[in-house]
C-alpha cells in the first residue's frame, strides 16, 4: 500500500515551475508545510521561554493524565492518552504539552497539502491550499492559544479527508486501505464527538461521489467498520456507563430551546460558519478572484453541501441555540480545499504569487507578537492571559515555607494543573478528576476567593492556614491563593466530596 507521505517524483518535477526560468516558493513542493514547520517551532521555543504557565486545556491535561482512563468528562480521551505519551518521552512539562499540540498543527497542514494535491495533481496550488488553511482563526490564532481536542479533530478529519481523495484517484483499494480508513475515523470519534457529523457527511457523500461510490458499495467495507469499532469499542463502553453525564454537558453547551424548531438557532450557526471560513474567503478572492474560473471539485463541494444540510437538520431537531466557531474546525476545514480547486493555475501571475507569499509572512508575524505580546504587556488587557499567572513563585513560596504536600485538593483544574508540575509526586483532585483517594499524610487545600462549599460545611471554625499573593509577571496586577490543611479519613473517591464534605477534615493548627 503506497505510503501517505510518499510522493511520484517525476510528477513533482513537471509542478515545480508555473513560468519558465521562475522558481517560487509556493511551486516548490511542500515548501509551505515547511515554512509551517519552521513557523511552528518558533512559536513552541518562544511559548515555552516566555510564557511558563499554563491555559485551561494545558493544566487540564495535568489533570487527567495522572491515570489511565477510558473516560474522563465530557471529551472522548484521545487527546489526553496522546499527551500521557507525550509526557512519558518529554516529561510532565509544558515543552510535551507544547510539542503534541505543534505537530498536529502541523500535520493539519500537511494532509491539507495532500488533499489538494490529490485533487490538482498541482503542487502550486496545493502550497495555497495548506497557506490558505492559515487563514483561519480557529486554527491560526485559537488553536494555538488555547485549545486541544478540537485541534485534534481537525487533524484527524484533514487526513480523512486525504485519504478519502486518494482512494478516489486509485483504479481499486486494498484491505489496508479499507482498515486505515476505518481505524483513523474511529480515532477521530476519540478525538471529538462533532466529528461524527464530518465521517456522516464524508460517508454519504462517498456514496452519492461518481467517482467513489465503487469503493463503498463493495463488501470491503465491512473491513473498515470492524477497525472503526474495534478502535472505539473501549471507551463506548465507558461512554454508555457515563451517557448522563455527557448528555448534561452537551445540553449545557448547545443551549436547546424549549421545543424544535427555534430559527434563532440558524443564525448562531450561521455566525459560527462565516467566523471561521470568513477571513480566509475573503483573503482567497481578493488575492485570486481574477484566476477562480474553474468548477469546484465535484466530491469537496458535495461534502460542504451535506455537512451544511445535516448541520441545519441537527439545529432545527435538537432546538440548538448556540453554536461556537471552534466547533466548525473539523467540520469546514475543507473549505479551503473548495476555494483553491476553482483557481486556474496557469491564470496565476507572479504578482498574485507575491502577495500571497506576502500575505502568509505578515499574518505569521503578527501572530507570533501578538500572542508573545500577551505575555509581555499584560496590562494592555483586561485581564492578563492564563500563561502569565505566577504559580512559579506561588510554588517557591509553598517550598520556602517547608510545605510539602503528597495531595493536592482544590477547586479547579486550572490551579491544580499550574501547581502539579513543581510537585511531580503531588496527586491533585479537583471537581473534575477524582480518583481514589491516597494515603496521603500531608493534604493542601487551595482556592481563589471564598472557600469552596465543601470545606465550608466541613467544619463551622475552618481557619485559613496562610495566603499567597504574587504579581502578574510585568504587571502591577496580583493573584492569590489560600491553603488549608487537611487530612483525608476516609478511602471513599473524591468525587463525592461536593455532596459528602465529612470525607475531608480541615485542621486549625498547622
Amino acid at each position: 500500500m503506497e505510503s501517505i507521505f510518499t510522493f511520484n517524483q517525476e510528477k513533482l518535477k513537471k509542478n515545480i515551475l508555473i513560468s519558465p526560468g521562475r522558481t517560487d516558493l509556493i511551486t516548490i513542493p511542500y515548501a509551505i508545510p515547511l515554512l509551517f514547520f519552521i513557523y511552528l517551532s518558533i512559536q513552541l521555543t518562544l511559548r515555552v521561554l516566555i510564557q511558563p504557565g499554563l491555559n485551561l486545556d494545558e493544566a487540564e491535561q495535568m489533570i487527567l493524565t495522572q491515570s489511565f482512563e477510558l473516560g474522563y468528562n465530557a471529551q472522548p480521551p484521545l487527546y489526553t492518552w496522546l499527551q500521557m505519551l507525550f509526557f512519558q518521552i518529554f516529561g510532565k512539562n509544558l515543552l510535551a504539552l507544547s510539542i503534541l499540540k505543534s505537530c498536529l498543527l502541523f500535520f493539519t497542514y500537511f494532509f491539507t497539502y495532500r488533499a489538494a494535491q490529490s485533487i490538482t495533481s498541482n503542487h502550486l496550488l496545493a502550497n495555497m491550499a495548506a497557506a490558505a488553511t492559515f487563514f483561519l482563526p480557529q486554527i491560526s490564532w485559537e488553536s494555538q492559544r488555547a485549545l486541544s481536542h478540537s485541534v485534534l479533530a481537525t487533524t484527524i478529519s484533514a487526513c480523512t479527508l486525504y485519504l478519502i481523495l486518494r482512494l478516489r484517484n486509485r483504479k481499486k483499494a486494498t484491505n489496508g486501505d479499507y482498515l486505515l480508513l476505518g481505524a483513523v475515523a474511529g480515532l477521530g470519534l476519540l478525538a471529538k464527538y462533532n466529528y461524527a457529523i464530518f465521517l456522516s457527511a464524508v460517508f454519504l457523500t462517498c456514496l452519492i461521489d461518481r467517482k467513489l461510490n465503487r469503493f463503498f458499495r463493495n463488501p470491503k467495507t465491512a473491513l473498515s467498520i470492524i477497525a472503526l469499532m474495534a478502535v472505539v469499542a473501549p471507551h463506548s463502553i465507558w461512554l454508555f456507563q457515563n451517557a448522563e453525564m455527557i448528555c448534561s454537558s452537551l445540553n449545557d453547551k448547545l443551549n436547546p430551546a424549549p421545543s424544535p424548531f427555534e430559527i434563532r438557532g440558524l443564525f448562531s450557526f450561521l455566525r459560527a460558519v462565516a467566523g471561521f471560513a470568513g477571513p480566509m474567503i475573503l483573503v482567497v478572492l481578493c488575492l485570486f478572484k481574477r484566476s477562480m474560473i474553474k468548477k469546484p471539485d465535484e466530491t469537496v463541494r458535495n461534502y460542504i453541501f451535506i455537512a451544511t444540510i445535516l448541520l441545519v437538520l441537527f439545529t432545527l431537531f435538537t432546538g440548538t441555540t448556540k453554536f461556537k466557531d471552534r466547533w466548525m474546525q473539523p467540520i469546514y476545514l475543507p473549505v479551503a480545499l473548495l476555494m483553491v480547486s476553482m483557481i486556474d493555475p496557469d491564470r496565476i501571475t507572479a504578482q498574485m504569487k507575491r502577495r500571497f507569499i506576502f500575505t502568509v509572512y505578515t499574518t505569521m508575524i503578527i501572530t507570533i507578537l501578538l500572542l508573545s505580546g500577551r505575555f509581555l504587556m499584560p496590562d494592555l488587557m483586561k485581564n492578563p492571559p492564563r500563561s502569565s499567572y505566577p504559580f512559579k513563585e506561588i510554588a517557591m513560596e509553598i517550598d520556602r515555607l517547608n510545605i510539602h504536600p503528597d495531595l493536592l485538593i482544590t477547586e479547579s483544574n486550572f490551579i491544580g494543573g499550574n501547581l502539579k508540575p513543581f510537585f511531580p509526586a503531588l496527586t491533585v483532585i479537583t471537581p473534575d478528576y477524582a480518583p481514589e483517594l491516597p494515603n496521603a499524610k500531608n493534604v493542601l487545600v487551595v482556592w481563589e476567593e471564598d472557600p469552596p462549599d465543601w470545606i465550608k460545611e466541613n467544619s463551622s471554625s475552618v481557619k485559613q492556614l496562610f495566603s499567597i499573593a504574587k504579581p502578574f509577571p510585568k504587571s502591577h496586577k496580583v493573584y492569590q491563593l489560600h491553603f488549608a490543611r487537611a487530612s483525608v479519613i476516609d478511602e471513599h473517591r473524591a468525587s463525592v466530596l461536593a455532596a459528602k464534605p465529612n470525607i475531608v477534615h480541615i485542621e486549625n493548627q498547622f
